[in-house]
């Protein structure tokens, strides 16, 4: 289950540009004292940071940001890559697009990266 979360330095970078929820929208927080790992009983009134599932980033993106994403696979050589819209008044604008990744949660995690650095 915890590769469904986004890596701590992510959910740092999510919480700085504005993403928030109520402890009920969060399976579990990040505790750095307990070795930077999930605990469902702690909640962010501890100060602890969310536990963002990607699922979650990716949503707030769409919502907060109008920056939508895909993930998929090339058919050859088999890889996979990312590609980054928005909508625009002249359409759809390509944001960012990377290929040649060699797996899908490779892909997932550089995707997430770049909408940040996009976003920022």
């Amino acid at each position: 289950m915890k590769k469904e979360f986004v890596p701590y330095e992510q959910a740092l970078a999510l919480k700085e540009l504005g993403f928030d929820f109520e402890d009920d929208d969060t399976l579990g927080f990040y505790s750095i004292k307990y070795g930077v790992t999930i605990h469902q009983q702690l909640t962010k009134n501890d100060g602890y940071n969310p536990a963002i599932l990607y699922q979650q980033a990716f949503r707030w993106f769409r919502e907060k940001c109008g920056l939508y994403n895909i993930v998929d696979i090339n058919s050859f050589p088999i890889s996979f890559y990312y590609v980054i819209t928005k909508i625009t008044q002249g359409g759809i604008g390509v944001q960012a697009e990377k290929f040649n990744i060699n797996t899908y949660e490779e892909a997932e995690l550089e995707c997430l990266r770049k909408l940040i650095e996009i976003v920022k």
